[in-house]
């Protein structure tokens, strides 16, 4: 399973859909960001989610670019069952 799981908001969506559709790339499932939350903690509550609802996952990958993001979501990883890989995404053009 493959999945987009952005802090763009909802209301973007279709269009970052498009965007990614016309380069050949797609999902299993898109996720955008809902609610008030902010971004780190809506991604790390539909991670959550994801967990849970399937119990068996042996291994994920999370792949970012925000600097700031990443200590949260190593900390996160640690504290999973499975392995988890944090990618550092630094230049979207390589």
């Amino acid at each position: 399973m493959c999945i987009l799981l952005t802090g763009r908001h909802a209301g973007v969506g279709q269009l970052v859909t498009d965007i990614l559709n016309s380069k050949g790339i797609t999902f299993d499932d898109y996720i955008y960001k809902t609610g008030n939350l902010d971004t780190a903690d809506f991604k790390v509550e539909v991670l959550n989610k994801l967990v849970s609802n399937n119990p068996d996952l042996q291994e994920m990958e999370i792949f970012e670019d925000r600097d700031d993001h990443l200590p949260i979501f190593q900390s996160w990883a640690n504290n999973q069952h499975f392995k988890v890989l944090v990618h550092h995404i630094t230049d979207a053009t390589k």
